[in-house]
């Protein structure tokens, strides 16, 4: 584990016109950013985690080191923490609002447990895993019997109880668990699925909502933790995706999915009331849209960042859509090499 200060300076990038770029330091992109995300810039050969504030268009790029690089804020917004392979190593990197960042190596992965406690995923040891404390950053506990070894994505759940984890198998079927993120109770295993399956936390908690796939149509289907109980909510031909508003009640999800069919792409919006929302992506892009990926939601569930790939089916791009009145997009990565993107609580 190693310690060091990142009050460098950012590399000036000119990679899209629509935004002004500013060279700062990193703490104080941490202390007034809103929207982080990674992509790899083909003219300089690197990836960099670029910083977005959404309100004033001022976008701030950080050249990082390695490849295949993933960030994700904290649950209080005070720490942002990434992960890089540099040549054959892979590394965790946490960093802090005031620029300091601790790199830890062998890890993959990386967790929030809770606003000052991360986990993260041994690299060399398939369901290894070992939890470290903040401030300062110490190993605070690892195990050899960690949760399904099968698992690829974990979400902890806004109240930091639960971690939604997603297990694949070689016949290409998924299983979906609920783990104790104090590993006081055995995972609670939820729902298996065809190929695929996609899954999203309420804002409190309390329930999860998931999208399964019987090889004809997709189920959204939602459980609740307290009795559970669950609830079917939505049966879609073919979908993709699926994200719950920060501004769902509880018991009663807004949540968007995609839709999609041989030339139309649909997000759709489906309020606590049960009407749906739709907006028209193809109106939106001018480039076809071959296939989508992930949806994220901004905190005050005003805006959504979506994934879409317009280079190729398997390169993606990110796409900023506003929800304020008539829905507007806005492109934020061009090429198809973009990685990941958290906003910040």
């Amino acid at each position: 584990m190693v310690r060091a200060s990142l009050m460098m300076t950012l590399t000036l990038l000119s990679l899209l016109t629509s935004f002004a770029f500013v060279v700062v330091g990193i703490g104080r992109i941490l202390k007034g950013s809103e929207l982080a995300f990674v992509q790899y810039v083909e003219t300089i050969q690197l990836y960099t985690i670029q910083f977005l504030d959404i309100n004033s268009d001022i976008m701030l790029a950080l050249p990082v080191e390695g490849y295949w690089v993933d960030a994700v804020w904290s649950p209080d917004g005070q720490h942002l923490v990434f992960k890089q392979r540099i040549e054959e190593t892979s590394y965790v990197s946490i960093a802090d609002v005031d620029g300091e960042i601790t790199l830890i190596d062998g890890g993959i992965l990386p967790t929030w447990l809770s606003a000052d406690r991360l986990m993260i995923w041994d690299a060399q040891n398939v369901g290894a895993f070992r939890i470290y404390s903040l401030n300062p950053v110490t190993l605070d506990s690892q195990s050899l019997d960690a949760f399904p070894r099968s698992c690829s994505d974990y979400r902890l759940s806004p109240d930091q109880r639960h971690i939604a984890c997603g297990s694949s198998s070689e016949e290409w079927t998924m299983k979906l668990y609920i783990l104790d993120s104090r590993q006081v109770q055995p995972p609670r295993f939820v729902a298996r699925s065809n190929n695929y399956i996609e899954y999203d936390w309420s804002p409190e908690g309390r329930t999860l909502l998931y999208s399964t796939y019987d090889g004809a149509d997709n189920q959204i289907s939602m459980i609740d933790l307290e009795t559970g109980i669950i609830s079917q909510l939505s049966t879609i031909d073919w979908g993709a995706a699926l994200a719950s508003s920060p501004t769902s009640a509880f018991r009663y999800p807004r949540f968007a999915f995609f839709t999609t069919s041989s030339n139309h792409t649909l997000l759709r919006i489906m309020d606590s009331d049960g009407s749906v929302n739709d907006v028209d992506l193809n109106a939106l892009v001018t480039a076809p849209i071959r296939s989508v990926g992930a949806i994220e939601w901004s905190p005050d569930g005003q805006h959504l960042v979506v994934e879409l790939g317009v280079v190729s089916e398997y390169e993606f791009d990110l796409f900023l859509v506003s929800l304020t009145g008539t829905p507007t997009m806005r492109r934020l990565t061009v090429g198809g090499h973009y990685a990941s993107s958290t906003w910040r609580p």
